[in-house]
């Protein structure tokens, strides 16, 4: 498999990479054409210390019963020593830094490895290079040192300035915070931890059911009656279940109700959720989240139903413990 291929024989309508001017311009980023899935594939594979893996679309199928077919594994082979890739990614964490052409890309607790893109697009008329059209992007690994995502941000015909580093690579901050705290990756420093916390309460993500947490302990329900802090008495179990699982269990959880005569709203019941959940509800009823700890909430202020202004505070504690199914022995 080389970088010219096909990447995924799901997508018909991928483009192999092309190269349709004279290679010595490729040293200067021209005369070669890639697809945004080629180029996540290499920096994958650089992420994944030199071993090639087969991206795909499809995580599982499941049947109108409930069962699960079995995928098969992927397609994986070592295309570059562990080495090199390791060098290579510490070259594009150089990237990130003062003076590299991303030293604007921060993700609070971590370091990233990157490297932006500024392309000039052909012209459909002239055929010839354009000097107003042009492609910025940005791809990033997180954590550099051993990465759990691969990020591709790419801006078509971006207006203004059209350079990667300052229109795509803002994008990724974003995007990469809310992909580590939606797999429960967090900083170790608790100075980190705040700080990467807070820069959630700046710009709440959109709600969407992909934000919720896909590691294996986050999938299950929570054992609500030994939580400290979880109310028995309004919503017992239900209280205490993620989200998913009230979806799975048909629990509707309400609105938050409006507040006669004063525009304002009522705190959501935030008990069992992990950070993205809270907030996004939290955006819900424009309150603005304060969070402590990592984990599952285990207590919040004001209390579920209590009356919210506009702009006023949703403080949660979590815990790790929370997330842990009963009998895990961890």
């Amino acid at each position: 498999m080389r970088f010219s291929q096909r990447v995924s024989r799901a997508l018909r309508s991928e483009l192999a990479l092309t190269v349709f001017l004279p290679t010595m311009l490729i040293a200067f980023g021209q005369g070669i054409a890639a697809t945004p899935l080629q180029i996540i594939q290499a920096a994958s594979t650089i992420a994944n210390d030199g071993v090639l893996v087969r991206p795909r679309i499809v995580k599982r199928i499941v049947k109108k019963s409930g069962e699960v077919v079995a995928l098969d594994p992927p397609e994986t082979r070592r295309v570059i020593k562990p080495e090199t890739a390791r060098t290579v990614r510490q070259m594009m964490v150089e990237v990130t830094k003062d003076g590299g052409t991303a030293s604007t890309v921060v993700v609070p607790g971590f370091e990233i490895a990157g490297k932006t893109g500024t392309a000039q697009k052909i012209d459909p008329v002239t055929k010839a290079y354009s000097h107003e059209l042009y492609v910025a992007s940005f791809v990033g690994l997180v954590p550099a040192e051993k990465p759990e995502v691969a990020i591709y941000v790419l801006v078509d015909e971006p207006k203004g300035s059209i350079y990667g580093g300052t229109v795509a690579a803002p994008a990724f901050t974003e995007i990469a915070a809310a992909a580590l705290a939606a797999r429960e990756v967090y900083p170790k420093e608790a100075a980190d931890r705040e700080a990467f916390l807070a820069s959630f309460s700046k710009a709440p993500a959109a709600r969407s059911p992909d934000a919720i947490s896909t590691s294996p302990e986050s999938e299950k329900w929570l054992e609500s009656n030994k939580i400290e802090g979880v109310p028995t008495d309004e919503g017992g179990l239900e209280v205490a279940l993620s989200a998913q699982a009230q979806a799975l269990l048909g629990v509707e959880e309400p609105e938050p109700r409006p507040v006669e005569g004063s525009g304002a709203s009522r705190a959501p019941n935030f008990v069992g959720l992990g950070v993205m959940e809270v907030l996004n509800r939290s955006a819900d009823v424009r309150c603005d989240p304060v969070v402590h700890g990592t984990g599952r909430v285990v207590r919040q202020k004001p209390a579920h139903g209590a009356p919210l202004s506009p702009g006023s505070s949703c403080e949660v504690w979590l815990s790790p413990e929370a997330a842990k199914p009963r009998g895990s022995g961890a």
